[in-house]
């Protein structure tokens, strides 16, 4: 795996000791620039420029109008033409217009050109043109700091998290051939591991997914491929943020518009540590495995309403761990050019005035307490999953390169059985630590007391060592699936290897983890003392807890019950409820 972790950044960090917000709207005048201040808003977005030369001056002399408005700048999609290829704007065509014409020749026919990203993430040259790109820009930034700049939006190996077979240019298959060699020893043993028929490396070549689906080639050459492909975007992003630390030690780099973990470059663990700052508008389980494999990332959620629902959302992404927040204005409604606050402008003010106000500053700078508790997270679980449900979907005649990203996002039960662990963690009040199936070491699991499994079908042997000796030093595993059902190569392994040693549970919901998790908190209706399963408990070093209910409705009171003590809570329809509780009953958990 290409890991690592983006370069420590200093200087400007003191601009999210509260919480930001970030317009994002096109060519306001001067006034309106200045009234922003006024209704909460912190930063405004300057456009990056994506020319093989950059004009400076007028970077520049953006730069200077929105820094003399009282703001700080956010440097937008300097990069998105190569991070984001297959989905950007363009002017008079659908935002993926390059990706569908992708699947509109898919159905003519298996051209290899379709196998060939443009650019292709081999690309050296394409990759150095980015990386100067990015550093003028980020020279010019130096004396007008910004509070970060974006290498892309929406950014991804095709369309979003579309699952396609990129890419089989010459040097991103040598390259992969490489890491083969390093990983297998000889051509002989990834013979073998594979069940291929490999004399030479020259022979080696990605699996297809229609391969894969029909078993005509083997399955661990496309599951090691797209492995590859994940580790190259990382690689790719890691690149272009090293460059705008090259330019400028102090400042940032992000990318913005990102998918829940899956296809196209969306493996969290590698993800995090490639850049400094992610925009997630999803506010919700993706948040917790960011910042596990990047604790200082700094995470941002979108809005672009104005409603209790959209004020809820933005307390949660606080209380999930988020900083700030994207919003987005294309039609005026947060501030007009006249420099008088919109309908949404207006609206916003009082939330926004709230978050950066003590109790949001509160929130923002605790940190979570620690927890026994871990999650693992398996990508390749993820891909074998996906590659089992679309066997099915062939045997019914469905072609997997007419699924819509849309599809991808939405039937996945190893997403799904994610967010179902998160959600009930966070229902009985615990903080999980997310590991990864890959990179598990017995320092990772020292201070564990429970695993949860989440649909890990996918376990290497090394992994299932680890877990059946976490077992033996009195560790509990809990798997709402079939662990370790496949090994590390896609091979079916005979007998389950975990069978004995894992707690079986239907589903990873807080009814069915509660008995199992001693400590957790309890959430009471305080008309009629039942059991809620509609409100979240973040808990915080110091004994601060806070509470909040899932959505938004009337204010009512609740119990908050937990060993050593109960307490009577006001659950506001939006903001959070925060009590201190004594250290006794604080930790023990």
């Amino acid at each position: 795996m290409l890991l690592g972790t983006a370069c420590p950044v200093r200087g400007a960090a003191a601009r999210w000791d509260r919480f930001t917000a970030i317009l994002w709207q096109d060519d306001l005048p001067p006034a309106a620039l200045r009234a922003l201040p006024g209704i909460g808003i912190t930063a405004a977005r300057v456009f990056g420029q994506r020319t093989p030369r950059v004009d400076v001056a007028s970077l520049a002399a953006g730069l200077d109008q929105v820094r003399r408005a009282g703001l700080d700048p956010m440097v937008e999609n300097i990069a998105t033409d190569y991070y984001a290829a297959y989905h950007r704007w363009q002017p008079g065509q659908p935002v993926n217009a390059a990706f569908q014409l992708l699947v509109a020749r898919a159905r003519l026919g298996r051209d290899p050109s379709l196998w060939l990203r443009h650019p292709s993430l081999g690309d050296a040259e394409a990759l150095r043109a980015i990386e100067r790109r990015l550093s003028v820009h980020a020279e010019t930034a130096r004396r007008r700091p910004a509070l970060y700049l974006s290498l892309g939006d929406e950014t991804g190996i095709a369309d979003l998290s579309a699952a396609w077979d990129f890419d089989e240019t010459d040097s991103v298959v040598r390259a992969w051939r490489r890491t083969l060699r390093a990983r297998y020893g000889s051509v002989s043993r990834l013979d073998r591991a594979w069940h291929g028929r490999f004399r030479r490396w020259s022979e080696v070549w990605p699996t297809r997914t229609d391969q894969a689906l029909d078993g005509t080639a083997p399955v661990s050459g496309w599951l090691d491929f797209k492995d590859w492909m994940d580790a190259r975007f990382a690689g790719a992003l890691r690149a272009g943020t090293a460059a705008v630390h090259r330019a400028d030690p102090g400042a940032r780099a992000g990318i913005e518009g990102v998918q829940l973990p899956g296809w196209g470059g969306y493996d969290y663990p590698r993800l995090a540590p490639a850049v400094d700052v992610i925009e997630d508008g999803s506010v919700g389980y993706g948040f917790g495995i960011l910042q596990a494999f990047h604790p200082g990332l700094v995470l941002l959620t979108t809005a672009q309403g104005d409603g209790p629902e959209d004020a809820h959302r933005l307390w949660r992404a606080l209380l999930l761990g988020g900083r700030g927040v994207v919003i987005w204005d294309p039609d005026g409604q947060v501030m007009r050019p006249d420099g008088v606050p919109g309908r949404r402008g207006a609206a916003l003010a009082p939330v926004l005035a709230a978050l950066r106000g003590p109790l949001g500053t509160r929130l923002l700078q605790a940190r979570p307490e620690r927890d026994t508790v871990g999650v693992l997270y398996s990508q390749s679980s993820f891909r074998m999953r996906w590659l089992l449900d679309r066997r099915l979907d062939r045997s019914r005649g469905l072609d997997w390169t007419q699924r819509s990203n849309d599809q991808d996002l939405s039937d996945s039960p190893w997403r799904a059985s994610l967010q179902e662990a998160g959600t009930a963690l966070a229902h009985l009040g615990r903080t999980p630590d997310w590991l990864d199936a890959d990179a598990l070491t017995e320092a990772r699991l020292a201070g564990l007391r429970t695993i949860l499994l989440p649909q890990a079908i996918v376990l290497s042997d090394r992994a299932v060592a680890l877990l059946r000796g976490f077992v033996a030093k009195g560790g509990m595993l809990v798997a709402d699936g079939e662990p370790g059902a496949f090994d590390a190569t896609g091979r079916a392994r005979k007998r389950l290897p975990l069978d004995r040693v894992v707690h079986r549970v239907a589903m990873l919901d807080a009814g069915s983890l509660r008995p199992l998790l001693p400590g957790s908190v309890a959430v009471l209706a305080a008309t009629n003392g039942r059991m809620r399963s509609d409100v979240s408990v973040f808990r915080y070093r110091g004994g601060m807890v806070a509470i909040q209910a899932d959505r938004t409705g009337p204010a009512e009171e609740a119990v908050l019950d937990l060993p050593g003590l109960c307490r009577r809570v006001r659950l506001d329809p939006v903001v959070p409820a925060v009590l201190t509780l004594p250290n006794a009953a604080s930790g023990g958990r």
